[in-house]
């Protein structure tokens, strides 16, 4: 992760559920990245309880797939997708080779059956890539970076078909650090 950071202290092994600033302490870049860990890392346990390993909002689940014979692309659906309890977003409906982290055209794609499934990971953000969370109060320094779901929806060709359940394209996840 970029960034100045003292250091990172969250351990989930320790089933931390809150930080508690003490008065007249001196504060640290520790203890508050601990305090939104662990309330990131309760979220995404939340939903990965209540959705399980992958699933979207019952009307609204996104990133569903279709074929546009005209442009000769895949369009992806607008919406929300949870994989392994980290929510993944759509803000509308765009072809593959638009895809905002990774467009890529696919081409040249043999008959067969193929698996979708969605390619995330999180990035830093940090004040040369989005100058609005530079504080301009101050002057403009960056005083902080901020983290952000990737996301990209890739297509493979299986060796022999799999079952489909409800005609729905299987949507499963790799999730790389």
């Amino acid at each position: 992760m970029r960034g100045d950071y003292s250091r990172f202290t969250f351990d989930y092994k320790k089933h931390y559920n809150s930080v508690r600033m003490q008065q007249g302490r001196m504060q640290l870049d520790a203890d508050w990245n601990e305090a939104q860990d662990i309330r990131l890392h309760h979220e995404r346990m939340i939903a990965l309880d209540a959705i399980g390993p992958a699933g979207g909002p019952r009307n609204n689940a996104g990133f569903s797939l279709s074929y546009d014979k005209e442009r000769d692309d895949f369009r992806i659906g607008m919406g929300r997708y949870y994989v392994d309890g980290i929510l993944c977003e759509n803000d509308s409906n765009i072809f593959c080779s638009e895809q905002p982290h990774h467009p890529e055209k696919i081409k040249d794609m043999p008959n067969g059956h193929y698996l979708a499934y969605l390619d995330l990971w999180e990035s830093s953000i940090c004040a040369i890539e989005d100058p609005e969370i530079r504080e301009v109060a101050l002057g403009g320094p960056d005083t902080t970076t901020r983290t952000k779901v990737m996301w990209r929806l890739q297509l493979e060709l299986l060796s022999k078909p799999m079952e489909y359940v409800e005609e729905k394209i299987w949507i499963c996840k790799r999730h790389r650090q």
